[in-house]
């Protein structure tokens, strides 16, 4: 081999910082007898009183057991293993790690920080080897953790805040130049911060804020108004040097509030971090809002994700148009009715007239993946003529505000345009999340959706903003099955989702949809959808499939005991190894369902609202005009009442509850 070029495996011969075989046969001898004079020692120590003699030996004693531990360790095998031998452990360690872990792990086991705990060569090479030093991991003490003796408790929070500051120096100066990735995570402190305690989280943040330029990526979960918060994104990062030039291209960041009653949306000041033209990746809570969102959106030239955004329909359409490379967004729409210095009424015209404006010259979006959330059909389908979503390849929709009420002002479950428009067009991937829905909203989604591959309908119990949901009819009941259960093919036969690979459906527990499935029909859409009868119908074979509803079983029986009708829990099945029982191949599929068996229980007049009629009547119902009878219901029960039954007061100008409180979103 030339002397140029050098092997590509790692050398394992000796090299010139091992040790010869010659001193390895010394250092045994002189162990050897390290070991007998220490042995001597300890039982001359225990003949001897206490005394000036006693002292003397236990100095040797000292001694020589460290000179005996130094000799030892020289003839471990691992000290004894070449550099390069050593870098390939570290690097096969260091890549077994993923991002995940190294979320999740706890700096002080991480590579590297474990290889500098063994020896000297050991934190030699490690120390020279900048890229491991690329994961910083900002995790503040739990104060919880600390005993909570008088005066110790904040001495010992400092000692442990001293060395994370010089922990994160260290891990600074050892990744050289390299791009730094950020993890952030200071849920467990809630600690009542002193001048001290600043300070020193002011020395953890110090060499960050220097090296900001390397900024790769942020990501965790900070307490909003806290010092992390203040030193990331409020007026102690932009006091720090380094303010432009970033090249931070991944921002992904979580807020929690510090106590439960602050419950409203607040802004995120548009810092110079946030504005870099780098980033490519911004994923920010949904509870915050971009205090101006005009002066950050020129500036993301090269966004590919945006998720988190609050943004009205005219906003979204702003956004888009702004940003020509967005790929992947999440949109969440606030409460019109709460929009700061504006009329509800006035901004809800102004935006869909200028919308209808743009209808003259549309653009194309280059979305392929977004979700829209809390937007309903009305102003959601404002956006389907200004804007061409033709990449679109992925879909979900939540909305968890509505009440869903029969009322057309407050839902009138008008199909989505962005489905029935471009569910033939490329759409594969459909997930509903309490979006507003009809029962013919729904066929004519299944009619469209010839290329959807994974749909998933997830309406099952919950709360939204106010009261419960209120679907006036059954939207899920055999009749969809039966929709998907495919048949003889025909010149005039059309299968309705004919790809469709996955399917998810949670329907447990939701009193007012009122899903009723029978176990054997959820069977026979399998058995429809599986080979070898999929090759006869024209459909793809179908994949995965999860259920969770209630189905009917008969008459119900009494307690004994106690008098009242017995129910049933939701039970798992594995669908799959029941259809193997019955010779179905079942190779590859996946298929469980979670069922609670309802049972016909006798219901007294109205429903089952009240009693039956009885003697004492009156004093559950009242006579109506007309000799009808009808319970003493509220007035959001009759349709002819007001729609909002529990009318938000609208904030004033200068409030900042200008939003929704946050219980129903995402």
């Amino acid at each position: 081999m030339p002397a140029s070029q050098t092997p590509a495996h790692p050398t394992t011969h000796p090299g010139p910082h091992l040790i010869s075989p010659k001193k390895v046969v010394k250092l045994h001898k002189l162990v050897l007898e390290h070991r007998s004079r220490l042995d001597r020692l300890n039982q001359d120590t225990a003949t001897a009183g206490p005394g000036p003699v006693s002292d003397s030996l236990a100095v040797q004693r000292v001694n020589y057991i460290k000179e005996f531990e130094e000799r030892a360790q020289a003839l471990s095998p691992i000290r004894r293993l070449s550099q390069d031998v050593l870098l390939c452990v570290f690097e096969t360690c260091y890549s077994q790690m993923s991002e995940q872990q190294f979320k999740e792990t706890l700096p002080n086991v991480w590579p590297p920080n474990i290889f500098m705990q063994v020896c000297q060569q050991w934190r030699k090479i490690s120390a020279a080897r900048s890229r491991f030093w690329q994961h910083i991991s900002l995790r503040l003490p739990d104060p919880r953790t600390i005993p909570s003796i008088t005066g110790a408790r904040e001495d010992e929070l400092h000692q442990r805040l001293s060395s994370l500051a010089a922990a994160v120096k260290m891990w600074v100066a050892n990744s050289k130049n390299l791009e730094l990735r950020l993890y952030l995570d200071e849920t467990q402190f809630g600690f009542q911060e002193s001048s001290q305690t600043h300070e020193l989280i002011r020395e953890i943040w110090k060499p960050l804020l220097d090296a900001r330029p390397r900024w790769h990526s942020v990501q965790g979960t900070l307490l909003y108004g806290s010092s992390f918060h203040d030193f990331l994104l409020g007026s102690e990062c932009e006091k720090g040097n380094n303010n432009t030039d970033l090249t931070i291209r991944e921002v992904s960041l979580a807020f929690k509030l510090v106590h439960w009653r602050n419950r409203t949306v607040s802004p995120i000041e548009s810092t110079s971090f946030i504005g870099a033209r780098s980033l490519r990746y911004l994923n920010i809570s949904e509870r915050f809002v971009m205090n101006d969102l005009s002066e950050v959106l020129p500036s993301w030239t090269s966004l590919i994700t945006l998720s988190g955004i609050w943004a009205t329909p005219f906003e979204v359409f702003y956004i888009l148009k702004t940003l020509p490379q967005l790929k992947n967004g999440v949109f969440v729409c606030p409460r019109m009715e709460k929009l700061r210095n504006h009329d509800p009424e006035d901004r809800m015209f102004d935006e869909a007239k200028a919308l209808e404006n743009a209808q003259e010259n549309p653009i194309e979006s280059q979305l392929e993946e977004v979700k829209f959330v809390n937007f309903p059909p009305k102003l959601l389908n404002q956006l389907c003529a200004p804007i061409k979503f033709s990449r679109l390849s992925s879909l979900a929709l939540k909305n968890r505000r509505c009440r869903h009420c029969p009322w057309p002002e407050v839902c009138n479950n008008e199909p989505y345009r962005i489905i029935t428009d471009y569910g033939s067009k490329g759409l594969t991937h459909l997930h509903l999340d309490h979006a507003c829905i009809s029962e013919h909203a729904l066929r004519e989604y299944l009619r469209t959706l010839v290329d959807l591959t994974h749909l998933t309908l997830s309406y099952s119990s919950g709360y939204p903003s106010f009261g419960d949901f209120d679907y006036p009819t059954p939207v899920f009941d055999d009749n969809f099955l039966k929709d998907l259960v495919p048949e003889a093919t025909t010149s005039a036969y059309q299968p309705r989702l004919p790809n469709l690979q996955r399917l998810r459906c949670d329907f447990l527990e939701h009193e007012h949809a009122s899903a009723y499935f029978e176990i054997n029909q959820i069977k026979e859409l399998i058995k429809a959808r599986r080979h070898p009868q999929s090759s006869l119908c024209h459909v793809a074979d179908l994949q995965e499939l999860s259920f969770k509803c209630r189905v009917w079983g008969g008459a119900s029986e009494v307690n004994e005991e106690t008098g009242e009708w017995m129910t049933c829990k939701a039970v798992y099945q594995n669908l799959a190894d029941s259809l193997a029982k019955e010779g179905l191949d079942v190779q590859g599929l996946k298929a469980q369902g979670e069922f609670r068996t309802d049972h016909d229980v006798p219901t007294p007049p109205w429903g089952g609202i009240g009693p039956a009629l009885s003697e004492n009547y009156h004093s559950d119902y009242e006579a109506l005009p007309g000799g009808s009878i009808a319970p003493n219901l509220p007035d959001e029960e009759f349709f002819e009442a007001d729609p909002d039954p529990h009318p938000v007061p609208i904030p004033s100008p200068d409030s900042d509850d200008w939003f929704d409180d946050g219980d129903s979103d995402d």
